[in-house]
């Protein structure tokens, strides 16, 4: 971002212009970025101002930069009118603005506003609407204008005829699949954790007692009980919670908060001692192993080894990496918002370190030798966790613990393959899986035929393969599955 200051004509005061890119646009000023905002919505700005609740002529100086303001929270009363969904988006909005400082994830008040923005993608509230839910969780209203608190037109958000008899309780929940299954993949799975939050209203017309209940898995639940009778409803989408949709904002709130915490300490390996994980990555099998130099937390390196094709590189991060890794890039948008993940240095084995401690002209010496030490540790650990899956002892996937013996081949249904192996439904009850076929040749491409077998699908089930397109590339580049590990 780059910052130019130019002189405002009419006040003769010197402004901050920015340069602002956002996905593939270049802004360099605040009118352009709320020009677009508007065209995008179908919105005039006579319009925008009747929404945001401010005099026409005195709103259009103010987006002009005539007679600039000094409420952030005019521009994000802005940002939430123009339907702006990403936080990140609003950010830009501020950066543009002169003398504004962005949403910061430190301060409550500012994560609740970040949330409203997220809400609005899924049911549009007015300016009104969004001060009501400031106050329900203990925020103060959007101050637009010197003090004062405006807002456009009123909208219910909650039914003010219940009492709140019992506030926001969030519960959060491990499955404990992997007990279950015993499998390396579900031990940092996100899939892992989940919240509920829950609440309990008291209508003041009919002392119906309402319990509400939100599940992070994207359940609304609401049981109404009068005497003995007990009517339940399950909505996918808090826009039909209708009325009660403000208590049910205030229970998504705090659960998804508690769970983005939970994902926090998840991205951090400092909050283990080591951590070690395996991966099908382009192909490839990788064990990935990350710890923190906790003997010079001063230096606060963490470092990462990614054992590939036999070879052990080493990188060392400021920040945690391991979970980039070994999840998605759509899981990890959902721990992170992290773009940048730089490496300050990297050896590819052991020799490099050696060499660079050799070197007389090495500062910080303690710290390479720490270096040094952590790799030759971290490379024991691995090759034991590849022996281990050599072996079988540990499985990425454990076969027998996930399917019983007579459905094992629900591997099948798994990559997708039932047509191919003529897989049926089987046993007394029609609880089993069977595949009549025990091998199927696949075309690749150069019209190539590969056979895989029933066998072959077990083997890559266990290690972590995902698709059949994987299993075919190893079975003709590799050969047998298990020489991915070798």
């Amino acid at each position: 971002m780059n910052a130019k200051y130019l002189k405002n004509p009419s006040k003769g005061l010197i402004i901050e212009k920015k340069e602002v890119c956002y996905e593939g646009e270049t802004y360099r000023e605040f009118k352009d970025f709320i020009n677009k905002k508007k065209k995008d919505v179908n919105l005039k700005t006579r319009e925008l101002a009747e929404k945001v609740g401010i005099n026409y002529e005195q709103f259009r100086k103010i987006l002009n930069l005539e007679r600039p303001t000094k409420k952030r929270d005019c521009i994000l009363a802005i940002c939430l009118a123009l339907e702006i969904v990403e936080k990140e988006e609003a950010n830009v909005a501020l950066r543009l603005y002169p003398n504004m400082y962005v949403l910061d994830e430190d301060k409550p008040r500012d994560i609740f506003i970040g949330s409203l923005l997220d809400g609005q993608c899924t049911n549009q509230l007015t300016i009104k609407q969004i001060n009501k839910l400031l106050l329900e969780n203990g925020y103060d209203e959007l101050e637009i204008i010197n003090g004062r608190k405006v807002g456009g037109n009123v909208g219910v958000v909650s039914d003010d005829n219940y009492k709140i008899v019992y506030d926001k309780v969030v519960t959060v929940y491990k499955r404990g699949l992997f007990e279950q299954y015993d499998s390396l993949e579900l031990q940092y799975s996100l899939k892992e954790y989940y919240c509920i939050s829950e609440m309990i209203l008291k209508s003041q017309k009919d002392k119906k007692v309402v319990h509400l209940l939100y599940n992070t898995d994207g359940v609304y639940s609401v049981k109404i009980m009068e005497e003995e009778n007990v009517e339940s409803y399950n909505y996918t989408s808090i826009k039909e919670t209708k009325k009660l949709y403000g208590y049910f904002y205030s229970l998504k709130y705090e659960a998804d908060k508690r769970l983005s915490e939970i994902y926090s300490r998840l991205d951090d390996t400092k909050n283990y001692i080591e951590r070690i994980a395996i991966k099908i990555k382009n192909m490839h099998f990788h064990i990935y192993a990350e710890t923190y130099n906790f003997g010079y937390p001063e230096s606060d390196e963490y470092y990462l080894f990614d054992y590939m094709d036999g070879d052990i590189i080493m990188t060392v991060h400021n920040k945690s990496e391991f979970m980039y890794n070994i999840l998605s890039e759509e899981e990890y948008k959902r721990i992170s918002k992290r773009k940048k993940h730089e490496c300050i240095a990297r050896y590819n084995g052991i020799h490099e370190l050696e060499q660079e401690i050799n070197n007389n002209s090495c500062s910080r010496k303690e710290i390479i030798n720490s270096r040094l030490e952590t790799f030759v540790r971290m490379k024991n650990l691995i090759e034991k966790y590849r022996e281990d899956i050599l072996q079988e002892r540990i499985f990425v996937r454990r076969l027998e613990y996930i399917y019983e013996p007579y459905e094992r081949d629900r591997v099948c249904e798994f990559f997708d393959v039932e047509q191919e192996y003529d897989c049926v439904l089987s046993g007394e009850y029609m609880d089993g899986f069977k595949a009549n076929k025990k091998e199927h040749e696949f075309c690749i491409e150069d019209n190539d035929k590969i056979a895989v077998s029933l066998e072959d699908l077990y083997d890559a089930f266990k290690l972590g393969f995902d698709s059949i397109d994987d299993i075919c590339w190893v079975k003709k580049n590799v050969g047998q599955i298990k020489n991915i590990i070798k």
